[in-house]
């Protein structure tokens, strides 16, 4: 379970790597937040490397930004 502290960390490790990196808004990045912001939760599923670390600290880091409340996360990684 990540804390505050963590995600904090874990957002300025992100803003350090978006300084290299361009972050495209898709779609997809929209549905998952608009999901996020309506019904306070979202779980991310799929394979590794498809990109759901990403999308999740994207979407904090999004939050963050629009200073929304953010509660603790849990990752759980699980493999089928």
């Amino acid at each position: 379970m990540l804390g505050t502290k963590n995600l904090m960390k874990a957002r300025t490790e992100l803003h350090e790597r978006n300084h290299s990196d361009v972050h495209v808004r898709t779609r997809a990045f929209d549905h998952a937040r608009d999901i996020l912001l309506q019904e306070k939760h979202l779980v991310l599923k799929g394979k590794p490397g498809e990109g759901k670390t990403y999308l999740a600290l994207s979407l904090v880091a999004d939050l963050i930004e629009m200073d929304k409340e953010i509660s603790p996360v849990e990752i759980n990684n699980t493999h089928e």
